[in-house]
């Protein structure tokens, strides 16, 4: 049998957000894989307070690079999109990084004359980022392309340099491409380039918890050499910040599972609780689905050098799942192909 939901118990005067969470028990396979670990450890000890961090890219749609629109890897239809943003203001994550969000002014110079195209009338509607996660978000995207963004919820903190729930597009520091930019299909097969919508940024965040950074990483696809670089950005952004970090590190797309979880696991010291240097603690990999990703493969992380989590708890939430495309009709889109990582996570008070 699956563990039971249970509800986190946090001390008085902590934000009410964060004693309404509720964390979902274990799926079967997670329950076997860890021996009954959701019967064995508290999900809360009694010096702590919870939150839920949550990463998901949103991407899909892929457009015909001949014919190019405003739409490719972004939601097509304003249908699936409201659909997707149900699912994610359902888990009300503390902290959420999507990833391939349509930017701000994607469809400026696109006549669009569908009204059931999110590029309708867009100039009159809010912000992609801020119709997926609601009003109760201050966000910040990436300063190069803006289609990386980071949310804090307004009831559990605050961006700094951002007024609560405030939007800003390009406004997460953004660390430049260690290598040429180049997009696909030119990318795949090179090891001189990064993909031009990959992105290593993050934000710092005064919160119920206290002070810390969120990276936020979107790996380069396809090109490994490049993708290295980007952790060793990730990293040093880190470096000396309680950080979280979170994203889609494009892990395993042209490797197989073990070499890059292996290299950023053991090289960069993630899961390594053993050897913290309690002088810089290196970030523990807190949530990892074996898959995050339609094809099987492992994209999707949350880690932290400050937070308890349990590897590999939260099975994998398929917040694009479900929708009838067919009843949508033609040119619909397509079913987001990344499943969001969402991961209660434990901190001393």
């Amino acid at each position: 049998m699956p563990c039971p939901r249970r509800r986190v118990a946090v001390r008085p005067g902590v934000v009410a957000a964060l004693a309404a969470l509720a964390l979902a028990g274990c799926s079967d396979r997670l329950q076997r894989a860890l021996s009954n670990v959701c019967d064995q450890e508290p999900l809360l000890h009694d010096d702590e307070i919870a939150f839920v961090a949550m990463t998901l890219n949103v991407g899909n749609s892929l457009e015909d690079p001949a014919r190019p629109t405003p739409y490719d890897r972004r939601f097509r239809t304003t249908a699936y999109e409201r659909f997707v943003a149900a699912r994610i203001q359902g888990e009300s994550p503390q902290v959420v990084a999507l990833q391939e969000v349509m930017p701000v002014g994607a469809c400026d110079g696109w006549e669009e004359p569908d009204p059931r195209k999110t590029c309708y009338a867009a100039d009159e509607r809010a912000a992609p980022a801020r119709r997926l996660l609601g009003d109760d978000y201050t966000i910040a995207c990436d300063a190069t392309v803006g289609d990386d963004c980071v949310a804090v919820h307004t009831g559990f903190g605050r961006i700094v340099g951002l007024s609560p729930g405030a939007l800003d597009p390009f406004g997460a520091r953004t660390a430049p491409l260690p290598l040429p930019a180049c997009d696909e299909p030119g990318c795949e097969g090179r090891h001189d380039v990064c993909h031009w919508i990959s992105s290593v940024s993050w934000v710092d965040v005064e919160s119920a918890i206290g002070p810390f950074r969120v990276v936020f990483v979107h790996g380069s696809a396809y090109v490994r050499e490049c993708r290295a670089y980007q952790v060793d950005q990730a990293f040093n952004a880190a470096k000396g910040h309680r950080a979280l970090l979170l994203g889609d590190w494009n892990f395993e797309l042209e490797t197989g599972f073990s070499v890059d979880t292996h290299t950023f696991m053991l090289e960069s010291g993630v899961g390594d609780y053993a050897t913290h240097n309690a002088e810089e603690p290196k970030p523990s990999l807190n949530c990892a689905p074996s898959e995050s990703h339609a094809n099987s493969e492992a994209l999707d992380i949350v880690a932290s050098n400050f937070a308890r989590g349990r590897f590999d708890f939260p099975a994998y939430h398929r917040l694009g799942d479900g929708y009838d495309f067919r009843a949508a009709g033609a040119d619909a889109g397509e079913a987001l192909d990344h499943w969001a990582v969402v991961c209660p996570l434990a901190v001393r008070w």
